[in-house]
């Protein structure tokens, strides 16, 4: 027993053998304090020290309640008792601390991860979004360009139009001449076509160059003055029949041949 260990009535010293009791309202007295003031086990009464109404007591021994008995026991096997179960505490919340730090450690390292993998991505498709961009700028430039380049082309193909009905609108509206035929009552005669002029059937003026060419060498036969005369006259003539038989004329044999006017007729 402790040496603080006393009764608060009496102070009698507690030993091994002696019997103490504690009340309710926390005193301590001896057995004989405890008759005394006809306090009993299982009922209330009053307390011999304070005088407090239904005071109730309980012996003071190892059967004690948990809550009690570490009042009575030595501060040094507490301390120890206690620096046991706060170790015991320490370890065991501090390893359930250090496993829930490492499920946010891990947690926090998964986040980081997956964070610097979305900013990676993030920035590629910026990147690819400005290329895209400047893509898309590029092409519609090139478009808004070929579009420019199409109005000029249709522009100079409305051009083109307006010049061709212009054209076709001031030419005039001939119609084709059938070519001369050969055949009937004409005479022929050896006279060569070498001086005629190769041409379409509507070719009158070279025709008529080429017939003029004809008879003025067919005329070279007599004098130069005379030559000259009836190269003058036969261009007169040839060129009268001409204007005067329009688009239409065909020459005849004798025409092509260039014969002269009475010999084209039978």
């Amino acid at each position: 027993m402790n040496e603080w260990f006393h009764c608060n009535k009496c102070f009698l010293v507690g030993t091994n053998d002696s019997q103490f009791w504690f009340t309710s309202c926390g005193h301590i007295i001896c057995a004989e304090c405890k008759k005394n003031g006809n306090l009993l086990l299982g009922q209330k009464g009053i307390c011999v020290v304070c005088s407090k109404q239904e005071t109730s007591i309980m012996m003071v021994n190892k059967n004690m309640k948990p809550d009690l008995i570490h009042l009575f026991r030595p501060p040094k096997d507490l301390l120890i008792e206690f620096t046991s179960k706060i170790k015991t505490t320490v370890e065991f919340q501090n390893a359930h601390r250090q496993r829930f730090f490492k499920h946010i450690r891990e947690k926090y390292n998964k986040a980081a991860k997956i964070a610097k993998a979305a900013h990676v991505e993030i920035t590629k498709r910026v990147e690819r979004e400005k290329n895209l961009l400047a893509e898309r700028n590029q092409v519609r430039m090139e478009l808004d360009s070929t579009k420019d380049y199409v109005r000029q082309l249709e522009k100079v193909l409305a051009d083109r139009d307006q010049e061709i009905h212009r054209l076709k609108r001031k030419s005039p509206n001939t119609g084709r001449a059938g070519y001369p035929s050969l055949n009937g009552n004409t005479p022929l005669s050896r006279v060569s076509f070498f001086g005629c002029t190769t041409s379409t059937p509507n070719d009158f003026a070279n025709i008529a160059a080429g017939c003029l060419d004809n008879r003025r060498r067919n005329a070279v036969g007599g004098n130069a003055g005379t030559a000259g005369e009836f190269d003058f006259l036969s261009q007169q003539r040839a060129m009268e029949e001409v204007v005067a038989g329009g688009p239409s004329f065909i020459p005849n044999t004798p025409a092509l041949l260039g014969l002269p006017a009475d010999t084209r007729s039978f």
